[in-house]
């Protein structure tokens, strides 16, 4: 008598996301990952607790400190595709970007703007809603209202915000936070 086996010869597990990424101290960013191959059934990371998953396939990352994590995606038979993901935080105290606001007509923290001193001239805005949609863009300016792009207000939630500055020397820095609406 001979006991059965069955064997499971499934693609494995292969994410395309990105490796490093920079944030300002006290900001998170959110990084969309792909799946190109498997289904993912759980996340991990080492160090824990910083990294969450977020609907969409993206990752939130907040880190206070230069750090290396190592991201263990595990598919449904609890095979894991390890990721490495190195974050740099910028000491940069020339920038900084309110993560709430309320844009409710009261007067009070209406509008959200960054403060960006004088080293650095603003190109360009876009602000992404949790599915990756884009919802609202400005160049030359980064001042929103919380009105999107049919001039209906956002809804209360977090959104994905992707900040092109210049500094004197011509040189692009795109910095990456999230904002919270309040209402």
């Amino acid at each position: 008598m001979y006991d059965t086996a069955t064997i499971y010869e499934g693609n494995e597990l292969l994410i395309q996301m990105k490796q490093n990424i920079e944030l300002l101290l006290n900001q998170s960013a959110v990084i969309p990952f792909t799946v190109l191959r498997g289904t993912v059934k759980e996340i991990s990371s080492d160090p824990a607790g910083n990294i969450r998953l977020l609907p969409g396939n993206q990752l939130e990352i907040t880190s206070y400190a230069d750090q290396l994590f190592t991201i263990y995606f595990t598919d449904e038979f609890g095979c894991t595709y390890t990721h490495p993901l190195k974050v740099t935080i910028l000491k940069d105290s020339n920038i900084f970007l309110p993560n709430v606001f309320s844009p409710n007509g009261d007067q009070i923290n209406d509008v959200w703007t960054p403060f960006i001193g004088s080293d650095y001239h603003i190109e360009q805005l876009t602000i992404y809603d949790r599915w990756g949609n884009l919802v609202y863009t400005v160049s030359g300016s980064a001042l929103w209202d919380g009105r999107i792009l049919n001039g209906d207000y956002a809804l209360p939630g977090v959104y994905l915000m992707h900040l092109s500055l210049k500094n004197r020397s011509n040189e692009l820095k795109i910095v990456t936070t999230d904002v919270t609406i309040l209402k």
